[in-house]
């Protein structure tokens, strides 16, 4: 046996498919001893069983298992691969999901809104049958920035102008238009009072009401770089608060007084989100101010804390976020550092609980937040309801980092499978969605509410009946009992079944593209 394992390695060898770590192993001690030659024996036995648990139907185990960066941009629901393609999760798409038909994606902002390589806008929607429409905005040169307002979505294009998209009753953003009387814009901001700030590139603030009827100089501010909610950064390193002096309603005539945050020293960026407000300073301290909660739902209180303070605990800092009742920190370093808001008030020496290391970017979702380690991973952190974390569970919260499920595409004899659900991992398990692959090939699949079972039928090449009882996790093969070591299951309503399951009873060939996060499925007939 050991001679015929042998006989294969050197075959392996001589294709140039073995491992380069042991060719090199075997070269830098030729000759070799017999002691060598049993060590090389075990060595080659590992390598071999490693190989088959990577074989094209079982993946890598680990959802943070990282074989390439696959990453060219993310944000807190979605994700561009490093192929162009755009994948998002949250809601009923568990796990990142392609959108079929986005390709040549540099980067994907919310709302819908795409620039593709070539630095062409476009806007896009999907149908309830997942069919895209996609329109071009040739007016636009790239973006930098969307945000979102009550009624309105805005767009901000490297040349500094502002693209609009009103909502309608449902929610549903129209076409875009123009923003008039607004121009060579570098930043805008969405203030949680009900208005919009825009900062000018000569460092002038303009501002318009919720109904965008009009946008107008704000006076008692200039030398502005950056706005964030209501909060104005100017070049000078002095802060502003822009707030509302009319209590008329959101479509009234817009007035605003702007005041001058006192005893912040040297700001160089700013974060503001609901009643929180953070900055960092030239010696990368962090600044709190603005209002802690405690309570819950009805009981919820607001304490407000106006005058900034130093939070001690953590330095270097190089990026702050607020996200539900959390202050997340990212520092020089790479480390990743949470403290609560959820206090009468926010002592300057908060406590800072360590939660990840080698990190490089982060972004908030509101209520989490998604972030990248150095090995090109996605992680998060946070409240997942609506499946916000991507990591292929229903816990409504975690309190630790979990890693985000692998964004994995599936084509079928060369064509991009539009799956409901991403493919998820589990134990030492491939599970695709049921429905997505299998009504792809043609078979017919009946599902019963009553017995929460799944009956799939398929005709050619031979006739195949496979009944899933997802109760019970029993599955029938032509009337026959399989036994499985991870059983299907449902997520997000959507039926899984295990990759080699799937591709042992169609017979069908699957190659997995370890460098892509690509699951290739060749049929027999071809």
């Amino acid at each position: 046996m050991i001679l015929n394992f042998l006989e294969v390695a050197s075959a392996s060898w001589n294709k140039g498919t073995f491992p380069i770590s042991m060719r090199l192993y075997i070269q830098l001690f030729i000759p070799i001893s017999e002691d060598t030659i049993m060590k090389i024996r075990k060595t080659l036995l590992a390598a071999v069983a490693a190989a088959l648990l990577a074989s094209p139907s079982v993946l890598p185990a680990s959802a943070a298992e990282t074989v390439a960066p696959y990453v060219r941009s993310f944000g807190s629901g979605s994700l561009v691969k490093t192929d162009g393609t755009y994948w998002e999760w949250g809601g009923p798409k568990a796990v990142p999901t392609q959108i079929v038909g986005l390709t040549n994606v540099e980067e994907a902002f919310e709302g819908g809104w795409i620039v593709k390589e070539d630095g062409t806008v476009w806007i896009w929607e999907e149908n309830p049958s997942g069919e895209l429409r996609m329109e071009a905005l040739p007016e636009a040169d790239g973006l930098k920035e969307v945000v979102h307002g009550y009624s309105h979505a805005l767009a901000l294009d490297r040349s500094g102008q502002v693209f609009v998209r009103a909502s309608d009753e449902n929610g549903k953003l129209g076409a875009p238009r123009l923003l008039d009387g607004i121009n060579d814009v570098v930043d805008i901001a969405v203030s949680s009072q009900s208005f919009y700030l825009f900062v000018k590139s000569d460092g002038s603030v303009w501002a318009a009401n919720n109904d965008l009827a009009s946008v107008l100089p704000l006076p008692d501010v200039a030398g502005a770089v950056a706005a964030d909610n209501n909060v104005v950064l100017n070049a000078d390193g002095t802060v502003w608060e822009v707030t509302r002096t009319d209590t008329v309603g959101w479509d009234s005539s817009l007035r605003l007084a702007a005041n001058r945050i006192e005893n912040l020293p040297d700001i160089q960026s700013i974060t503001a989100y609901r009643e929180v407000r953070l900055a960092i300073d030239a010696s990368s301290r962090l600044w709190f101010w603005g209002s802690t909660r405690t309570g819950v739902s009805d009981g919820t209180i607001v304490h407000k804390q106006e005058s900034p303070i130093p939070l001690t605990a953590v330095a270097d800092v190089k990026q702050a976020v607020h996200c539900e009742r959390s202050i997340v920190v990212l520092t020089k370093d790479g480390s990743l550092y949470e403290t609560s808001t959820s206090r009468e008030s926010m002592p300057t020496d908060a406590i800072f609980r360590k939660l990840a290391e080698d990190v490089v970017s982060v972004t908030e979702g509101g209520r989490h937040v998604i972030f990248q380690k150095e090995d090109g991973s996605l992680w998060g952190w946070g409240v997942n309801k609506g499946s916000m974390l991507g990591a292929g569970d229903e816990e409504f919260s975690h309190d630790t980092p979990v890693p985000m499920q692998k964004p994995i595409a599936v084509s079928l004899d060369g064509r991009t499978v539009r799956l409901a659900n991403g493919v998820m991992l589990r134990g030492a398990q491939t599970f695709v969605p049921l429905r997505s692959v299998f009504e792809s090939m043609g078979a017919r699949i009946v599902w019963d509410h009553t017995t929460k079972s799944v009956t799939i039928e398929q005709g050619d090449p031979s006739p195949l009946t496979i009944v899933v009882e997802y109760e019970t996790g029993t599955v029938l093969k032509n009337g026959s009992p399989v036994v499985m070591a991870e059983a299907p299951f449902i997520s997000s309503g959507t039926s899984y079944l295990p990759l080699r399951f799937v591709s042992e009873s169609l017979g069908a060939k699957v190659d997995w593209y370890a460098d892509q996060y690509h699951i290739a499925i060749t049929t027999a007939a071809d």
